[in-house]
């Protein structure tokens, strides 16, 4: 009897799929071969997630994710097959996919592809695009615009606007009001505690 052939790709999606589910296999020579992920960066100190915000099947964006203080703390991009979590400073995380649609890598772990929507990223290694949407920073590194979408600070750093809403904060320096709930082009505003 012909002992079956298990190839790396095949291996490596177990792997990726054990560690969704929280498993890890034992041997750490399996686990040198997954890809490196982004972290989040320490200065994100607010989760953020999308379980009650987010249409899964829109394409794009379509919520951006703040802290009562003020802060941008990021937003999701759908893609066939999978959802990526963009944090404020240019850093992603892959949230989920479904398995089916193939991730290709870049030798330094960065994501290149999903399905037919590529990614590209800046010298620095913050992400520039993903399928159609462009991200565009400050010489300080701090978002400025997603996809059509564009973010304004204060001098302190602070949300000013984005797009077309305004922010308005209390003397403590927190959030106290939101022009509205979400911009002109529907794009959401979601406060997280």
């Amino acid at each position: 009897m012909a002992k079956p052939h298990i190839t790396h790709r095949f291996s490596l999606t177990v792997v990726l799929l054990l560690a969704t589910l929280g498993l890890s296999l034992a041997a750490p020579a399996v686990n040198a071969d997954v890809p490196k992920q982004a972290q989040p960066s320490s200065q994100n100190l607010v989760n953020f997630n999308d379980e009650d915000s987010l249409d899964d099947v829109d394409e794009g964006f379509n919520a951006v994710y703040v802290d009562r203080e003020g802060n941008l703390l990021g937003t999701f991009v759908n893609v066939p097959g999978a959802k990526i979590k963009v944090y404020s400073d240019g850093q992603i995380e892959l949230d989920s996919r479904d398995y089916t649609t193939e991730i290709n890598y870049a030798s330094d772990g960065d994501i290149r592809s999903i399905g037919r929507e590529r990614l590209s990223y800046s010298s620095s290694g913050r992400i520039r695009r993903i399928g159609d949407t462009n991200f565009r920073y400050t010489s300080r590194g701090a978002l400025r615009s997603i996809g059509d979408t564009t973010i304004d600070y204060s001098s302190r750093g602070r949300l000013q606007k984005i797009e077309d809403v305004s922010f308005d904060y209390d003397r403590d320096g927190m959030i106290e009001s939101i022009e509205a709930r979400e911009t002109r082009d529907g794009i959401r505003i979601i406060v997280v505690n």
